[in-house]
C-alpha cells in the first residue's frame, strides 16, 4: 500500500483488503468515482468506509463481507449531499445478516440520496421495505435479482421516470403490468428473466411504452403466449433496437381455432418486419411446438418478409438448418451486420465457406458454448 501514489484512478476493483489498507488507499485516490469491494471484508460498514471518498459516485459491495460492530452510523454516508448515484448491494439468504441489513434499510430509509441506479440482488427486501428505499424518485435504472419479492413493479410506479428495468425471478400480475404500462412512459430497457407473467400483459406494455429501444424477455410461458405476443399488428413501440427472445414457449394451444402454425409465424414476423430501426435480433428456441421441431421452420421465413437493414447482430438458433435462399437474403439485404450466431449443426461447411467468402468482415459464432469462433 505504501507504493500508492496519488493518480487520479476512477475505478478500482480489490480483493482481500483490510479497512485500514482501504482508507490509505482512497485517500491517495481523490478521483475515484467507481467502487467495487465485494471480495473484501471489512470491519466498518462499507458506506462508512467510501463515505470519507466524496468524489465516489458508484459502490458495489457485499452485506455478508461486511462486520457490522454494534452501534455503527450510516448518517453521513446518506447524507443528501453525498455524490453517490449508483449502488448495488448482494445479499445471500443467511439468518445472521437478517439484523444487520434490517439497520440498512432503516438508515437507507431515512435517507435523502439522490441514487439513479439501484440494484438489489437478495431475497431480504419485503414488499414494504422495497418500496422505502426505491421512493426517492430520482432512480432511472432499477435491477431487481431476487425469488420471493411478490410485486417488484410498485418500485418502477415509485420512480415515473424510471429508463430501465430488469427483473428476475418474481410474478408479475396483471394488476401490476396495467399502471406500469401508464406511468412508466419513460422506459427505455425492459428484462425480463424468469418472470411468471402472460403475454397479454406484456403486449400492454409494448403498446403503452413508445419510446422502448430494448427489449429481453427469457422463459414466457403460457397458453397461447406466441400468438397473443405478436397478433393485433405492429407493436406501438417502434424505435425498438434491441430484441432478444429466449425459449419463448408456445405450444398447439397458440393458434386460434382455424389458424395454422404458417399463420401464427407469419404474425410474428410481420411485427419484426415493422421494426425498422432494430439493430439486434436474437430469437432462441422460440418455434418450439409442445416440445418438437415444427414442419416449418422459422428461419425460412427472414427472407419472406425480411428485416431491418439496420441489423448488426443476429442470433437464431435452434430452428432448423439454413437454406442457401437464407444465407443469398442475409448477404445481399443486411449490410451492417457484423455478427452472427447459429448452431454448428444447422449450417454445412460449404454453405460456411461461402459466407465467409461472401461476407469476409462478418464474425460468425457457434451458438453452442461458443466453441468456435471464424
Amino acid at each position: 500500500m505504501d507504493s500508492v501514489r496519488s493518480y487520479c484512478y476512477k475505478r478500482i476493483s480489490t480483493l482481500q483488503i483490510t479497512p485500514d489498507q482501504l482508507s490509505a488507499l482512497l485517500a491517495k485516490l481523490p478521483c475515484l468515482k467507481d467502487v467495487d469491494i465485494r471480495g473484501c471484508i471489512l470491519h466498518k460498514h462499507a458506506l462508512e468506509v467510501l463515505n470519507q471518498c466524496q468524489s465516489v459516485e458508484s459502490i458495489v459491495f457485499c452485506q455478508e463481507n461486511v462486520l457490522l460492530s454494534p452501534g455503527y452510523k450510516l448518517d453521513t454516508a446518506f447524507s443528501p449531499s453525498t455524490p453517490l448515484r449508483r449502488l448495488s448491494v448482494t445479499i445471500r439468504p443467511n439468518i445472521k445478516l437478517l439484523l444487520a441489513f434490517q439497520q440498512f434499510q432503516e438508515t437507507a430509509s431515512k435517507s435523502q440520496l439522490n441514487l439513479e441506479s439501484l440494484e438489489l440482488s437478495t431475497s431480504f427486501w419485503g414488499l414494504d421495505t422495497l418500496s422505502r428505499p426505491c421512493s426517492w424518485g430520482s432512480l432511472k435504472s432499477i435491477t431487481i435479482q431476487m425469488n420471493t419479492l411478490k410485486k417488484p413493479m410498485e418500485v418502477a410506479l415509485e420512480n415515473p421516470w424510471t429508463q430501465h428495468m430488469d427483473v428476475a425471478g418474481s410474478q408479475i400480475t396483471s394488476y401490476e403490468f396495467k399502471p406500469l404500462a401508464h406511468a412508466t412512459k419513460a422506459l427505455t430497457s425492459l428484462t425480463l428473466d424468469r418472470c411468471e407473467s402472460s403475454s397479454s400483459r406484456l403486449r400492454g406494455i409494448l403498446d403503452q411504452c413508445l419510446g422502448l429501444e430494448r427489449l429481453h424477455i427469457h422463459v414466457l410461458e403460457g397458453s397461447q403466449a406466441v400468438w397473443t405476443l405478436f397478433k393485433n399488428g405492429p407493436w406501438a413501440c417502434s424505435k425498438l433496437q434491441e430484441l432478444v427472445l429466449t425459449r419463448i414457449v408456445w405450444s398447439s394451444g397458440d393458434m386460434r381455432p382455424g389458424d395454422t402454425l404458417q399463420d401464427t409465424l407469419r404474425a410474428m414476423w410481420n411485427v419484426l418486419h415493422q421494426l425498422g430501426r432494430l439493430r439486434v435480433l436474437t430469437l432462441k428456441h422460440v418455434h418450439k411446438v409442445d416440445g418438437h421441431g415444427v414442419g416449418m421452420h422459422l428461419l425460412g421465413a427472414i427472407d419472406w418478409f425480411g428485416v431491418s437493414r439496420r441489423i448488426e447482430r443476429l442470433c437464431m438458433t435452434g430452428h432448423g438448418p439454413w437454406t442457401n435462399r437464407n444465407l443469398i437474403w442475409i448477404t445481399e439485404h443486411l449490410p451492417l451486420l457484423q455478427e452472427m450466431e447459429y448452431n454448428e449443426e444447422a449450417m454445412d461447411k460449404i454453405q460456411l465457406a461461402w459466407l465467409q467468402e461472401r461476407r469476409p468482415d462478418m464474425r460468425l459464432t457457434v451458438a453452442a458454448n461458443a466453441k468456435k469462433r471464424y
